[in-house]
């Protein structure tokens, strides 16, 4: 699925929020939405490195993927039940889908991978979904990854301080959404 109107002005808003914040990198998920916000972005930085990668792709619904949640709202009101009480187990998943601990799995291993990748890079914009992140922050917070209180709205920001001598991340800013504020 692409960008709709709305989403294209986001992402436009987005990179201009960027335009004067020096990049060394720019990844995203493989899933067209991010893919086209994470270009939006790097068109403000020439020669930003770059990347699209699966494990940055949002949690799997499994076969619930594309159907409205009011058709599956007592299944999902289950599985979400069973997260809050910490059960994350193969009976709390989406059917032939995933659960937070396989989000967390993959997530965090492809992001410290990318970190580390990047040596002394400095500034990495990571663009992805919202409950992938929600997940993500969670761990790297140390917030328990059921069902984090972390709100995520579409293009909205998130800057952690990483300590490279001890490894943690500390939370600078948590779904900062001022550059979606028109402007006259």
């Amino acid at each position: 699925m692409h960008l709709n109107p709305t989403g294209r002005k986001q992402a436009a808003q987005l990179a201009r929020s960027f335009k004067d914040i020096p990049l060394d990198a720019v990844y995203s998920s493989l899933l067209n939405r991010a893919a086209e916000t994470a270009a939006c972005i790097t068109l403000a930085h020439p020669g930003t490195k770059t990347g699209a990668y699966a494990d940055l792709e949002e949690m799997s619904f499994g076969t619930l993927e594309g159907t409205p949640r009011s058709q599956n709202a007592a299944f999902l009101a289950e599985i979400y039940a069973k997260w809050r009480r910490g059960i994350l187990d193969g009976n709390a998943r989406f059917p032939q889908g995933e659960c937070p601990l396989d989000v967390k799995k993959r997530g965090v291993s492809m992001l410290h991978e990318l970190v580390a990748l990047g040596g002394d890079d400095d500034h990495i914009a990571f663009v992805c979904h919202g409950r992938f992140n929600k997940i993500i922050l969670a761990e790297l917070l140390s917030i328990p990854v059921e069902n984090p209180p972390i709100p995520q709205d579409n293009t909205c920001v998130n800057v952690l301080d990483y300590n490279r001598a001890k490894g943690t991340y500390t939370a600078v800013a948590i779904n900062h959404t001022m550059h979606l504020v028109d402007r006259p």
